[in-house]
């Protein structure tokens, strides 16, 4: 029996890219929105065309019509997968596709006044007519998905590296973030801005404002009323003043001018990428039917909309939200949390949503899509490159490919240019007590000193000593803390201002003791091989305590 089965594949880019040439918010947005317009435009030619069956994505009809749906946010990923319907057909409806990405292309161009045949050099369209047979796919142990997903990332792979500069991205994309038909077709009516003495339009929020959101929450009109008073004066000169403020206009003076206090964490961002892990394993589980597939689909669609109701309320401004791949700004702390709760509440709503997919579709308990993440945290006038490449790199070329995964990385870059970073799993007691005790809007103003830092380092042999005792689990606790206890003596004036109380001491003490007994690994970022910060376990320590003195500090500007 003939159980082979015709499908079109598509890859489209350069996404990473483009979007590394980004240097400003409203770049980084329209590029990344650029190209989830042109997968969303296809998909709905596609899904109109009796030719073609889509496997994803796939959106259900209530869903891509919730006004939830449009919140600002690219939400469409690279990738689409469709069986043509008649199989004596397949050239002919290969054609239809392909004719269909010309039109696409064509009214992208028509739109937003980029020459036709400078977008179709620009795009890299990888298209696919694949002749698929399921017995031998199964008797190799894969599913039709994930045979797909590969073809395609070994294309993308294969392909001859492309030089994209700044010059053609802007002219191609970033040229285009004011135009007003990405503004209608991606941002919400609610976020139209109306600033005071400012026409209403669409406005890409900066990365100061972004920065300090959680000064809007306590004082939305005097705020805002700051924020207009700097775009009237920025733009008295110009007709269009959708553009708002800059990322590197001096918005804080103003905020000072008008009597807003605002801390030194409210000069620093955070730039977040995440992907989910092991996502092989479901669509070996599910690749193979079509069914299951599309309803996979529409539950990552799904969630990028919960995604976004929740960064929308810690203040974040979301760039991309494609199911369990999402890249995001922040502040790093809001009234309510910090950059890594704001992280673990996204991954437990993920985590909620897949574990009723799997039981209505009767998954096995076993299937598990972890979420792991790159936060790159930087001073706001530092290149917006930097800042992306850094969270990129963190997640994509350490946690990706030199860990387990399920992993949170963090890159702390200070305005002076000192670096610390850490990579965090996130199965063990290091990240419980990091997001519980540390980092945090609930945490006390900071109780940590740098002499208490700098002690802490210089315990870095002692601690690996220690965690590496064979011995038992109890002993080995005990000597933590009989060591904090006698190294940190409140009662001695020598390290009463070290750490001032119980709490604090302890809280450390659980820090570095989880950190030494759970990670063993080691990431090189000095030469000197032998130097603590190529630990793991002292890069957590040093970087976490670095971060939350920095964070929870009480000077005020």
């Amino acid at each position: 029996m003939n159980n082979n089965k015709h499908f079109i594949a598509l890859s489209i880019g350069p996404i990473h890219e483009t979007l590394r040439q980004a240097k400003r918010c409203r770049e980084l947005w329209v590029a990344s929105y650029m190209f989830s317009w042109f997968i969303k435009y296809l998909y709905l030619k596609v899904e109109a065309d009796s030719q073609f069956n889509l496997w994803f994505p796939y959106i259900k009809e209530e869903t891509l019509t919730d006004p939830a749906f449009k919140n600002g946010a690219g939400r469409f990923a690279d990738h689409m997968l469709i069986e043509i319907h008649f199989v004596d057909n397949a050239d002919n409806a290969y054609n239809t596709f392909l004719n269909l990405i010309k039109e696409t292309i064509a009214h992208l161009a028509n739109e937003t006044s980029v020459p036709e045949d400078d977008l179709r050099s620009y795009f890299i369209v990888y298209t696919m007519l694949l002749t698929i047979d399921q017995n031998e796919l199964t008797n190799q142990g894969i599913s039709i998905v994930q045979h797909i997903n590969q073809l395609l990332d070994q294309a993308e792979c294969a392909r001859l590296p492309r030089n994209y500069n700044r010059i053609q991205c802007k002219q191609n994309i970033f040229d285009k973030a004011n135009n007003g038909f990405f503004a209608q077709d991606g941002i919400p009516d609610t976020d139209w801005e109306f600033v005071s003495g400012v026409k209403k339009s669409a406005r890409f929020l900066s990365i100061p404002e972004i920065a300090c959101s959680d000064l809007i929450t306590k004082d939305s009109d005097k705020f805002y009323n700051a924020v207009g008073k700097l775009i009237r004066s920025r733009n008295s000169q110009q007709a269009d003043q959708s553009e708002g403020i800059s990322d590197d206009d001096d918005l804080y003076e103003t905020l000072k001018t008008e009597g807003i206090q605002f801390s030194q964490h409210h000069k620093y961002y955070a730039l977040v990428h995440c992907d989910g892990d092991n996502m092989g394993s479901v669509l070996g589980r599910i690749g193979n039917d079509r069914n299951i597939v599309r309803e996979f689909s529409n539950l990552m669609m799904d969630f990028g909309t919960e995604s976004a109701k929740l960064l929308n309320a810690y203040g974040a401004k979301a760039i991309f939200l494609g199911g369990d791949d999402l890249l995001f700004l922040a502040p790093i702390l809001s009234e309510k949390q910090g950059i890594i709760g704001i992280c673990d509440d996204i991954e437990k709503k993920w985590k909620e949503m897949f574990s009723a997919f799997c039981q209505t579709h009767q998954l096995s308990s076993d299937i598990q899509i972890n979420l792991s993440w790159g936060i790159s945290i930087s001073y706001y006038k530092s290149p917006l490159k930097e800042s992306y490449m850094a969270s990129y790199d963190i997640l994509f070329e350490q946690i990706k490919k030199k860990t387990a995964k399920n992993r949170i990385g963090i890159v702390f870059k200070k305005h002076s240019g000192q670096t610390m970073q850490a990579i965090i799993p996130k199965d063990g007691n290091t990240y419980d007590t990091i997001l519980n005790k540390f980092l945090n809007a609930e945490q006390q103003r900071s109780e940590i000193s740098n002499g208490m830092i700098y002690k802490i380092a210089s315990f870095d042999k002692l601690f690996r000593s220690i965690a590496n005792t064979s011995t038992f689990k109890n002993i080995q606790l005990e000597r933590w803390s009989n060591f904090f206890n006698n190294s940190f003596d409140n009662n001695d004036h020598s390290t009463s201002s070290v750490v001032r109380t119980t709490e604090w001491k302890d809280n450390i003490r659980d820090l570095c003791k989880h950190s030494y007994m759970e990670n063993k690994e080691t990431f090189k970022v000095v030469d000197d091989a032998s130097s603590p910060y190529n630990y793991n376990a002292f890069q957590i320590v040093y970087t976490v305590l670095r971060l939350s003195q920095f964070v929870m500090s009480e000077t005020y500007e």
